[in-house]
């Protein structure tokens, strides 16, 4: 099984960009992000996160980066809520997969996960 992760930092325009990541990996080599302390990024030191990104990229079939630019979040923020920009760019990630994750897993902005899970339905081309 194929399973896909996806989370955001910088959320909001004032410090920088938005970057959101999603890591695609096979269920047997999930247990190796374990072994390797992988886990969430605020809990790691800078020098540690550094260490680990070629491990990581070494067991991951594939991942994908966008940085959302302060200038774009606040031309987006015009029409939609930080958690529709966020889903819209979460689905962006998940359609330049090369490969669909039977399994998706994504740090959920919105009070009810099944609320944004609907959100980044409606911006995939795919069921």
């Amino acid at each position: 099984m194929l399973i896909a992760g996806i989370d955001e930092a910088g959320r909001g325009s004032i410090l920088g960009p938005m970057a959101m990541a999603c890591v695609a990996i096979k269920e047997e080599n999930e247990a190796k992000l374990v072994e390797l302390g992988v886990r969430d990024s605020k809990e790691l030191s800078p020098k540690y996160r550094e260490e680990l990104v070629e491990e990581i990229k070494k067991l991951v079939e594939e991942y994908a980066v966008i940085l959302v630019q302060p200038e774009e979040l606040n031309k987006l923020m015009e029409k939609h809520s930080l958690n529709e920009i966020e889903a819209m760019k979460a689905a962006q990630l998940i359609s330049s997969l090369s490969k669909r994750p039977e399994m998706i897993i994504i740090d959920a902005p919105d009070v009810l996960a099944e609320n944004f899970s609907e959100r980044i339905k409606k911006y995939l081309p795919f069921n």
